[in-house]
């Protein structure tokens, strides 16, 4: 849910952007109108209360389209969630009261809150510009501006950081909210340089036309930082989306790969564990010599909720005759879990300072305590950061369903034959398990890892994809607020090819430009650009 939940907002927030965008470019445009409105008696309050009038009520109907086409969109998740493994239960969607109260709230608020700045901006037109001709604010970086841009981004980065190191989720949405806004605020201080830079090849190479192109971007320092604004979210969270798969399929790779110990693992396609009677039938089934339970639960470490694992400590113990896992113990003795002692990994210990020896009070289901550390161990993608003794897990928690079996077999034993009792024992008395070899885990284990960051790639592209169609509507805006200045251009002699790409051959003119052989039923009419 909370996964879901993060993706909608950053859908939104991508979103607010594209509105701000656009209602800051229609204002614009409509600075005369606005003037005039001025000079025949409208206060700075009308014109305000016309924007926001005008924000609501396309916010109401576009959150109202949103809606039916998140339904859509939703069966789509469902069958991609099907077919990425996950497991969805069959079943109609369900669209509760609170989700359609949400969306067009939700929707329409973020439209209305985006339209108050350019609406502030439409009530200071002074009634003056109403006998000149139409004019769109060019006005670049202000030094208020760039201050609250430069505060928010220095607070966001620091919110951040703070967030990774507590593991507070909320700390880092908030952060990476205030990083994004901060940066958007800043852009245009730097747009104008960059165009002037980036634009320098058009000029060069393309004559007057890359000329105008380089001056009109560095003209509209504000727009073009705006146009930009929302790509560099989508392509930003789509980056660290490809930065965060990669280093999760390294460290799963490594922590498997290297850390996986056992000769056969029983496992489950389901998260909810299974009986932890199997173990006692795995330990006496001919072939084996130990076989250690792998529990996984949540605890509460101050206001933070945390993973934590329960096993056996001697499957840890890299010293023992039949260790299953090798976490990478770095200090201490996790032979201590026994005793009811905590293992931490590296990564927590260094973000809280602790050394063995200190104590953590947390909060387990059944209540609080208190528990010593006893070892620090690498980072480790299998086991997470808290590792507790199973006796330890079975006291502090009611459910004491197992998640794995590692399981060791006897030298000299055929693993395939041991292999085929254990699933015999699965399949008679806990069927849908799996019996699986070293490899064969970590193959599993890794595409589930693949699974869910295709998911994640899947979700991001669809901000991404917002983020372009703003880009688009944002261009057809600026060309349609130049209608003027372009056709002064045709008028002093540029060519259609110079002022934009050459249609496909879908009107007489066009087609004999360009040459094209493609026919049409409107060939014989030229079309808007020709005209």
């Amino acid at each position: 849910k909370t996964f879901m939940l993060m993706f909608a907002f950053i859908a939104l927030f991508v979103g607010a952007f594209i509105i701000y965008n656009t209602f800051g470019i229609v204002v614009a445009q409509r600075t005369r109108e606005f003037a005039l409105l001025r000079a025949l008696g409208a206060s700075g309050r009308q014109v305000v209360t016309s924007v926001i009038g005008e924000s609501l009520i396309i916010g109401a109907v576009a959150s109202t389209v949103g809606l039916g086409a998140g339904m859509l969109l939703a069966m789509g998740l469902e069958a991609l969630l099907g077919a990425l493994g996950f497991g969805v239960p069959a079943g109609g969607l369900v669209l509760q009261l609170r989700t359609v109260l949400v969306a067009l709230l939700g929707g329409t608020a973020v439209t209305t809150l985006s339209a108050v700045a350019p609406a502030l901006r439409a009530a200071r037109v002074p009634p003056i510009v109403a006998l000149g001709e139409s004019m769109t604010a060019t006005r670049g970086a202000t030094v208020r501006r760039n201050l609250a841009g430069l505060v928010g981004s220095l607070g966001g980065v620091f919110l951040v950081l703070s967030g990774l190191r507590s593991g507070s989720l909320v700390s880092v949405g908030v952060g990476a909210l205030l990083t994004f806004v901060g940066v958007a605020m800043l852009a245009p201080m730097v747009a104008r340089p960059v165009s002037q830079l980036m634009g320098a090849p058009a000029a060069h190479l393309r004559g007057a036309a890359g000329v105008i192109a380089r001056r009109n971007a560095m003209r509209s320092a504000r727009r073009t930082a705006a146009t930009a604004s929302a790509l560099m979210i989508g392509t930003a969270l789509m980056a660290g989306s490809l930065i965060l798969s990669q280093s999760l399929t390294e460290s799963v790779d490594r922590a498997v790969t290297k850390g996986a110990l056992s000769d056969l693992v029983i496992t489950t396609p389901s998260q909810l564990g299974f009986s932890g009677a199997l173990v006692d039938q795995v330990r006496v089934a001919p072939g084996v010599v130990a076989a250690h339970e792998f529990r996984v639960g949540m605890f509460k470490l101050g206001t933070a909720t945390k993973q934590i694992v329960g096993i056996d400590p001697e499957a840890i113990d890299v010293t023992t005759p039949h260790p299953s896992l090798d976490i990478g113990v770095r200090t201490g003795d996790v032979a201590r879990l026994a005793t009811g002692g905590i293992a931490v990994s590296s990564v927590a210990a260094e973000a809280h300072d602790w050394v063995i020896g200190d104590t953590l009070a947390v909060t387990f289901a059944t209540g609080e305590a208190t528990l010593d550390i006893v070892s620090i161990y690498k980072e480790n993608a299998l086991v997470g950061d808290y590792v507790i003794g199973i006796d330890a897990f079975a006291a502090h928690f009611a459910d004491t369903n197992d998640y794995l079996v590692l399981v060791s077999i006897e030298p000299g034993a055929d693993l395939r034959v041991v292999q085929g009792e254990l699933q015999g024992i699965v399949d008679d008395s806990f069927p849908g398990l799996d019996v699986l070899d070293r490899q064969q885990y970590v193959g599993n284990v890794k595409a589930q890892v693949d699974q869910f960051l295709t998911l994640v790639t899947a979700l991001l592209s669809l901000a991404v994809l917002i983020a372009l169609l703003g880009v688009l509507l944002t261009m057809l805006l600026a060309v349609f607020e130049r209608t003027r200045e372009l056709g002064l251009l045709r008028a002093v002699g540029m060519s259609r090819g110079q002022t934009t790409a050459r249609c496909s051959g879908w009107c007489s003119a066009c087609s004999s430009a360009s040459r094209s052989p493609v026919r049409s039923p409107i060939r014989a009419s030229p079309c808007a650009w020709c005209r």
